[in-house]
């Protein structure tokens, strides 16, 4: 099914400033078009969203020098794509979106001498002002790499192997510069590990983009993220621009916790009986099949920064740990007065604000549990006391279904890291080469 262009553009522009909310948009358009059609294309986002679409610099903000604050870009759609003269060629299978095509960046790269070139038209890459993508990634010292507007498109993997070759120049790099990641789907849906976009956030990229075609785990995460954000989201402390202090993420000042969630009860939780007919809209009580037979368990995952993604020698892997309760009966569940007791124990380096709990309610009454519920709460939101979590159904739909629970936090200040005494010999040993150095000259 195809939709005309100016179709989505006017969905565009009648859905992203509602409610309220004036925070810009960044388009990031899939090049498939001839030249001729990229010009109509541009005629067409001038006429649907006008003075929305920014196209032209803004004064004292030249983008050679600076980016512009948030406040300067109320109520504009920025286009994101390349506005270099000397990278107007691109092969048409290199999207901007998340696609199939993505996962296959290698087959791309042998195919760029053979595959025809197609051109991004002038007026197309005049829109990409303080959203302009330099092409390639090669290096950070290369001088693209240090222009405010530029904005580097990694594929999931290959930020994870800059993790490991780069670790420092990639977190300093994402502090003061836009990154947007993307799945590879081939590697997203065949490994057993899949990505969470929390680790990708934890490396300071600020656009990653997700699989929406699936509601799952990731897609769970981000709309944590951004409830009741209008999109964006300030970074926590050390992953700032104006802040020098963190190189690198294990300098990044996180906290000791531990965490008890007790599960008392349930009310109206949803079953595994979706009706098709209700697709599209918002269901309310959703009616369970069996209710007498409904056995509830309730799964907490708690997602937190490993150790391994402090460690650029150690490859970064799934980053949540969980506890689960013990089954109860019908969508009105009750886990006693004492109810079902959830421990985390001495969790290290927490930084709360990219740190998530989530709840599954599952229906146990299978041979195999079958998700029916969940709800996702960034750590921070999550305060102390008892507390009523609301529940979505397995697909994201928005329901009557809460989780009564009682959430004990406790945080403490972790020290900083020290070195430890192989770093502090070996950078003994190169204080003392560099003295040598300056005494001594070597002979071949």
């Amino acid at each position: 099914m195809s939709i005309p262009f100016r179709t989505v553009c006017r969905t565009i522009k009648d859905s992203a400033f509602t409610n309220g909310n004036d925070l810009p948009v960044i388009i990031s358009l899939e090049v498939h078009a001839n030249v001729s059609q990229q010009e109509k294309m541009v005629d067409i986002m001038r006429e649907e969203w006008g003075d929305l679409l920014l196209d032209k610099v803004l004064p004292h903000c030249h983008p050679e020098e600076k980016q512009p604050t948030l406040g300067d870009l109320r109520n504009k759609i920025l286009i994101k794509g390349s506005d270099k003269s000397d990278c107007g060629a691109f092969s048409p299978q290199i999207y901007s979106k998340t696609t199939h095509e993505e996962a296959q960046q290698g087959c791309r790269q042998q195919q760029k001498e053979t595959v025809p070139k197609k051109f991004i038209c002038h007026a197309l890459k005049q829109l990409a002002i303080y959203t302009y993508s330099p092409g390639h990634f090669t290096s950070f010292d290369l001088e693209d790499a240090k222009k405010p507007a530029h904005i580097y498109s990694f594929g999931e993997e290959k930020l994870k192997t800059l993790h490991r070759t780069e670790h420092n120049d990639l977190f300093k790099h994402n502090r003061g510069f836009l990154v947007r990641t993307f799945p590879e789907s081939l590697s997203s849906f065949l490994s057993s590990n899949p990505n969470y976009p929390t680790l990708f956030w934890r490396k300071g990229v600020q656009m990653v983009a997700l699989n929406w075609q699936v509601w799952d785990t990731a897609m769970e995460l981000n709309d944590a993220m951004f409830d009741h954000e209008n999109g964006w989201v300030l970074k926590p402390t050390g992953y700032r621009s104006n802040e020098t202090k963190a190189n690198c993420q294990a300098d990044v000042m996180g906290k000791k916790m531990d965490l008890t969630i007790t599960v008392l009860a349930g009310q109206h939780i949803p079953s595994d009986d979706h009706s098709e007919s209700s697709r599209g809209t918002t269901r309310i009580n959703p009616a369970a099949v069996n209710a007498d037979r409904f056995r509830p368990r309730v799964t907490c995952f708690l997602h937190v920064e490993s150790a391994a993604e402090r460690n650029p020698k150690k490859s970064i892997s799934k980053d949540d740990t969980s506890r689960k309760t013990r089954t109860a009966r019908t969508e009105q569940p009750d886990w006693g007065s004492s109810g079902s007791k959830l421990h985390f124990p001495t969790v290290r380096h927490v930084v709360e604000e990219l740190s998530f709990v989530r709840f599954y309610v599952e229906h146990c009454g299978r041979s195999w549990p079958e998700r029916t519920a969940w709800a996702c709460v960034r750590l921070d939101r999550l305060q102390e006391g008892y507390r009523l979590i609301k529940l979505k159904t397995d697909d994201g739909y928005k329901s009557d279904g809460l989780l009564l629970v009682k959430i004990e936090k406790k945080l403490s200040d972790e020290t900083p890291r020290s070195l430890s005494l192989r770093r502090k010999t070996w950078n003994t040993c190169k204080d003392e080469v560099s003295q040598l150095k300056s005494r001594w000259t070597c002979m071949g």
